[in-house]
């Protein structure tokens, strides 16, 4: 049986994290200023100074759409980063949207950039 190792040092046998690693992940890059049960809380988002445009597929059956909808809106809600630099959209696709259908992630990130970036600074001029 082939190994090999995955972005958190971890034997995958498949090269992607598992649960048990996402769950790692989660405690290593929350971004989140309450804490979880594996994490500590954090203000990463306040310190951000480049705009996070949200992508996630509603039709997604790994990790829940609801969920990330959710936290992403309640983020901006809360103002856990400056205002205007946190958004979501939905692709509409499932979780490899990115590798299963390029060019619909290509559509909206487009939307998304020309939204959320280009039309940004256009008005403020910068």
């Amino acid at each position: 049986k082939d190994h090999a190792i995955n972005l958190y040092g971890a034997e995958s046998s498949i090269n992607m994290p598992g649960k048990a690693e996402a769950t790692i992940a989660n405690s290593v890059f929350n971004v989140c200023p309450i804490q979880g049960q594996y994490s500590e809380a954090s203000n990463a988002l306040a310190l951000l100074k480049s705009k996070v445009i949200v992508i996630h597929g509603s039709e997604d059956m790994v990790v829940s759409p609801t969920q990330v909808e959710s936290v992403t809106k309640l983020a901006i809600a809360e103002q856990w980063a400056p205002s205007g630099m946190v958004s979501y959209y939905d692709d509409g696709e499932g979780h490899m949207v990115i590798i299963d259908k390029p060019t619909a992630f290509a559509d909206v990130y487009r939307k998304a950039f020309e939204e959320k970036v280009l039309h940004e600074q256009e008005q403020t001029g910068f």
